[in-house]
């Protein structure tokens, strides 16, 4: 689906943010980006777009702030990969900056434009922050390290007194190596020619919940054996379906 004006704003403000090195940037070349192409984003009605400023003004103020504060050494902006995690399992992807800690550990910071954020408790268990900092210890960054400081959320544009939200290495956690069961399980769920669909967060925008049949409002379709008394097209009857949980097929 298009996106929204909501998600315009976003990933306008998150590319101006990849200009920024660190706190020593220009503000006022991060809001020329911005403005340079504001007027590029549809607005559902006009008087949105003075609100939609105000709030990309808002997040680069917060992302100057958490510059100001991060005590970590930026090591590289927008930086891809490609790393193979055991037999038959190759995990690709971008981050958004890769920093190095005072122990000379990397850290993986992911940018988030979004007006809401996981809790706490979700940070630990974030499935994309745990298959960054899998793709650290495998090797995806060789040339900067393979010790993982952990992997943070950078939240521009929700609210709260800090913008970053940790998730610890993976060597502190109670099960060290859940990131890397997550992808095993991950990439043998795509290989699979069935998904199963499982209720999660993701499920209120999930472009395909009409037909999913844990939404309440997806149906089988099909055609009926005669005589079997199974419903067809339209039928009550559940198969698998799309929507399955982050934790069992996301991306990193």
């Amino acid at each position: 689906p298009p996106a929204t004006s909501q998600q315009g704003i976003g990933n306008l403000v998150h590319a101006a943010a990849m200009l920024a090195r660190d706190a020593s940037v220009d503000r006022a070349e991060l809001a020329g980006y911005v403005a340079a192409r504001f007027d590029a984003i549809e607005m559902a009605a006009r008087w949105l777009a003075q609100r939609e400023r105000v709030r990309a003004d808002q997040m680069l103020d917060r992302l100057l702030g958490w510059l100001a504060g991060n005590p970590r050494r930026l090591a590289a902006i927008e930086h891809e990969f490609l790393v193979r995690l055991g037999e038959g399992v190759e995990l690709k992807g971008r981050v958004d900056r890769l920093e190095i800690d005072g122990d000379g550990r990397l850290v993986v910071v992911d940018l988030k434009t979004g007006k809401s954020k996981p809790t706490a408790a979700e940070v630990a268990e974030h499935a994309q922050l745990g298959a960054y900092q899998a793709a650290v210890e495998a090797g995806a960054f060789a040339e900067l390290g393979t010790v993982s400081g952990g992997a943070s959320l950078v939240q521009l544009g929700a609210p709260g007194k800090s913008a970053e939200q940790r998730q610890p290495p993976l060597a502190e956690a109670e099960a060290p190596g859940w990131a890397g069961e997550m992808i095993k399980r991950a990439a043998s769920t795509m290989a699979a020619s069935t998904f199963t669909a499982v209720a999660n967060s993701t499920c209120r925008t999930c472009p395909v919940r009409t037909a999913c049949p844990v939404s309440g409002k997806g149906r089988q379709l099909g055609t009926a054996l005669p005589g079997s008394g199974e419903g067809g097209a339209g039928g009550d009857r559940g198969g698998s379906g799309a929507g399955a949980d982050p934790r069992g097929g996301g991306e990193p």
